[in-house]
Order: structure tokens, then sequence, then C-alpha cells
């Protein structure tokens, strides 16, 4: 068993919130709704007594099953809850901005070769920040729309549309400039080895199976063949080695040994698969925001876990090689959420959130320890 100690982990939820501010989100209608909320207290609260009642079990295997009072998990007040343990802002841009953290920062330039251990505090703020970054930087990017010949016949358009894809361009690269910097100013050529693979990964990510003329994604017969690993290897490229290297990364500035830092990793890549399941299940829940007819994504768990069981789907999303906008979603959507799916991708989820909440037992309890198994567990009932 591992020691952590509470600031440590302290940290270690800050990098998860960042995350988390950029990486959450859930269907309404064809908006995406951020999760995150914005900072309401100042560092060092305690946790309240309602935070306690979500998670009082401790044995691991009941863990996400059972809830103090039989509460269901809130994920909004989960994660405010966590927010104030961490003691600032999740949202990159209002902590960027803020007057008060510009004078710190000057203050911090003084203590610069001191080796002072509040530098080391700072950093393991600045990998948070540079978490959010890299994600933000990488969506900028994805809203680039492909334009081909005879896309936008009328000029005006045209322009419009080239101009759109010039500020998407120049505002993620301009992100990641930033980000550069920051790492550049860590000084640990460990941590920016670990983020240089994660920025590999991404990019890696975009080139995986087949895609449609906008780089949508689509399922492929030989991906379907184990749908379970395809999946995995989705969505541990796209976010999963993000989040698992930014908290490997947390452990190292902290002075831990490789092996907890292998933990960090698993528990960071773990987190993502489990949360992404909860949002590739959110279209097919009954009750959900989803409005019938309109787009998901096609390489979600319960689609892949239906082809494997069913390829004759394939017929209506070939339909799609050109432009996903060609699809049946409603058809597609009727059909899979009748097949088995829906539970594999149910067991999908259990089981990544099982092996998050075994990491966790590797630290000892705290606060931010417990903030951050009461949003495994509102996510498992989300």
């Amino acid at each position: 068993m591992y020691n952590m100690t509470c600031h440590g982990l302290k940290m270690y939820t800050k990098v998860l919130l960042r995350s988390l501010d950029r990486l959450v989100s859930v269907y309404k209608g064809s908006e995406s709704v951020f999760l995150v909320s914005f900072l309401r207290k100042k560092c060092d609260i305690d946790v309240t007594r309602s935070s306690r009642e979500f998670c009082i079990e401790k044995n691991i295997n009941n863990a996400a099953g059972k809830l103090a009072h039989n509460q269901k998990p809130d994920w909004n007040k989960a994660v405010s809850e966590a927010e104030e343990i961490v003691g600032y802002s999740t949202s990159v841009l209002t902590w960027l901005l803020s007057d008060d953290i510009a004078n710190v920062a000057l203050h911090l330039r003084k203590l610069d070769g001191s080796n002072h251990p509040l530098l080391d505090t700072a950093n393991q703020r600045a990998l948070a920040e540079v978490t959010q970054m890299i994600r933000t930087y990488h969506l900028v990017h994805k809203s680039m729309v492909n334009i081909y010949p005879g896309m936008y016949p009328e000029a005006s358009i045209l322009n419009n549309m080239i101009f759109g894809n010039k500020i998407a361009l120049l505002s993620g690269d301009y992100i990641l400039a930033n980000v550069s910097g920051i790492l550049a100013n860590m000084r640990n050529h460990e941590i920016l080895d670990l983020i240089g693979h994660s920025l590999r990964d991404l990019a890696e990510g975009e080139f995986i199976g087949r895609r449609d003329q906008q780089n949508n994604p689509l399922p492929s017969p030989q991906g379907v063949r184990d749908a379970a690993q395809d999946w995995t290897h989705r969505n541990v490229l796209s976010a999963g080695n993000l989040l698992g290297r930014a908290c490997q990364g947390t452990l190292k500035l902290a002075g831990h040994g490789r092996e907890l830092q292998e933990q960090g990793y698993n528990f960071g890549k773990h987190l993502i698969l489990a949360w992404q399941a909860c949002v590739d299940l959110e279209p097919f829940i009954p009750g959900s925001q989803y409005v019938s007819g309109s787009l998901f994504n096609l390489t979600s768990a319960p689609v892949l876990f239906h082809l494997q069981h069913d390829p004759s789907l394939f017929n209506e999303i070939d339909k799609g090689l050109n432009s996903i906008q060609n699809v049946d979603f409603e058809k597609i959507h009727s059909i899979v959420s009748k097949g088995p799916g829906i539970f594999l991708t149910k067991q999908l989820q259990k089981n990544h959130s099982q092996k998050v909440m075994e990491v966790l037992q590797v630290f000892q309890e705290s606060d931010a320890r417990t903030a951050i198994r009461n949003i495994i567990m509102a996510m498992s009932h989300y």
C-alpha cells in the first residue's frame, strides 16, 4: 500500500477537474453542455457533510453500487464540492485573466532558482493548466471545415468559411504555443516527454479507421471484430493518454516513485474510458436529452457492440462515407436501442469505474480522495 499526502492528492484532483472542464459534456439537443461550474469558495474549505453521504462503503467491489441512505449521487454537486477542495476556478481562461493571479506570478518569479517547495506546487498547477489547454487547442483545430471545390458556390459564404478556418487555426496554434512555453518553464524533461507523447497520440487518433469528408469517424468492418478493443484504442489516443499522463506527471512532480506514477496513469486513463462510456450511453437512455433523429457518434460503444453482433447495420452506416449527414440516425438509434450494445456498454463503464476505484485505494483517505470517489460514483449513476 502506497501513501500519499493530502496535499499531493489535492493537486491530483486539480488535474482531474482541469481536464473535466473540457472533457465532460452531455447531449442537450444539438448543443454540448459543459458540466463543470466556476469556483465559488476559497482554498482549503472542507468537504461538506452531504458530500460524505455519497460514499461511505469501504468495499471496492460494492463501492459503485452502495450509497449512504440510498441517496442517488448528483454529478453537479460532486464536481462542485471537488472544486471547493481544489480552491479555484476550473476555467483556464478565467484563471489566466485574473489580476490576483498576475500579482502572484510576479512574486513567484522572485523565487526562481531558490528551490523553494512552493515552486513545485506551482509546477503541478501549471500541469493542470497545460492539460486543459491541450484539450482546448485540439477541439479548436477539430472545428475546422474541410472545404473542397464546389462546396460553397457563393463567394461570400466561401470567404466566410475560409476566414473561420483561419481563426480556428490561429487560435489553436496560439494555445499550443502557450502550452510549449509553460512546459519549457517547468524545466523538467520527463514531464515534457509525457505531454509530448500525449500530443502525438491526439494527432494519431484523428487517423484511425474510416472517415467522411469532414473527418467524422465511421466504424469499419475490421474494427468491430473486437468492438471493445477498437473502442478502447480510439478513446485512449483521443483523451485517455492525455489525462493519464497528466496524472502521472502530477505524481512525478510530487516526488513519488515510478510504480505509483504508473498507478496515476492508470487512474486517468480508466477515468476517461469510464466517462466516455457514459457519454456514449446518453443518447440511448430513456429520459435523456437526446432529440430523435439528431446526430450522435457512430463509433460510440453501443453502435460498435451492435455492429459486432449484427454487421448488417453497415448497410445504413456506409451511406455516410461522403458525409454522415446522409445517414438515417433515427433508424440506427432505433436498431441499436433494441440490441445488446446498451447492456455491453453499461458493463464496459462499470469495469472501468471499478478499475478507477481500485487505484484510489492506493492513496490515503482524505477529502480529496473522497471528492474523486464521489465524482466516479455520480458518473456511474448519471
